[in-house]
């Protein structure tokens, strides 16, 4: 549909003369404004482990699974648009968005068998520590930066109004941070089983990707050569895979490195794709 509006707007019958003559007198647009989108970033990761205990000889397996959703965000963005033709324009824009990550997350489940002797000489005995926890629900953000390299059509509707089609292919930058992976560490003291469980920050990227773009904007001139636009605008990029990264936390002692090493911490799966709504101002020149 996209490619047919751009060949469909290229040839379209021409207008009056009047409402030519006033978007053939601007050769360049640029353009900012605000949007507000969501990213379509749907992925889990199974977390699995096995806690240390520091008391003695022991096995043990934790398991949870983290969902990680996109979310709706606010973002910012700039074009600059140069037309050698009538209606058919080259454009370079950059955009920014900062969607929100979520995600329901299952329960996180530990089962432990550690060996203790009682009294010296005799043979260790074992004993069993099995826990459910529930666990909050994943809570973060993504940052994302695309710079596309769009052809546009112009197709003037009136002396004041004008509808842009554009499409063309994208860069994606992508990282995110979150928190939601779960940390367990237990021992003996004072003849008592203890143990402490934590929620960790994670992070990913960036990720560059290639993918495309595709959008209709529609300007209204308010005075000889500034404008409102609004404008909808689809970003898609294929799913790729990444190493998830664990942050500090002050109430972990434990040096990262071998905590994370620990955890084996793997891959997740992420998704670029975004789509957003903007309105902004244009100054045509």
């Amino acid at each position: 549909m996209c490619f047919a509006a751009f060949f469909f707007g290229l040839f379209l019958p021409g207008l009056s003369a009047q409402t030519k003559e006033i978007w053939k007198s601007y050769r360049f647009e640029f353009s900012s404004g605000v949007s507000f989108g969501r990213s379509i970033l749907s992925s889990t990761y199974s977390h699995r482990y096995s806690p240390p205990f520091l008391s003695g000889a022991y096995e043990s397996e934790a398991h949870q699974i983290i969902h990680l959703k996109g979310r709706t965000g606010w973002g910012v963005n700039a074009g600059l648009t140069y037309f050698p033709l009538d209606k058919l324009g080259l454009q370079f824009q950059l955009e920014y968005g900062r969607p929100g990550l979520g995600g329901d997350n299952s329960t996180y489940q530990v089962r432990m068998t550690y060996a203790l002797t009682s009294l010296p000489g005799n043979p260790p005995s074992p004993f069993y520590f099995n826990r459910t926890y529930g666990w909050p629900e994943t809570e973060g953000n993504l940052s994302e930066l695309f710079f596309s390299l769009n052809a546009v059509v112009r197709l003037p509707v009136s002396g004041r109004m004008a509808l842009n089609i554009s499409f063309g292919p994208t860069l994606f930058r992508v990282e995110g941070k979150g928190v939601g992976l779960a940390y367990s560490r237990y021992w003996i003291e004072d003849g008592e089983f203890n143990g402490e469980t934590f929620q960790l920050k994670f992070d990913f990227g960036p990720i560059y990707r290639p993918g495309a773009n595709v959008g209709a904007e529609f300007n209204w001139l308010l005075f000889h050569n500034v404008a409102f636009t609004a404008d909808g605008r689809f970003f898609a990029c294929s799913e790729t895979k990444t190493d998830l990264g664990l942050l500090p936390n002050k109430m972990l002692t434990d040096p990262l490195s071998e905590v994370k090493k620990t955890m084996n911490i793997g891959q997740v799966k992420v998704n670029p794709t975004f789509y957003r709504l903007n309105l902004g101002l244009k100054y045509l020149f």
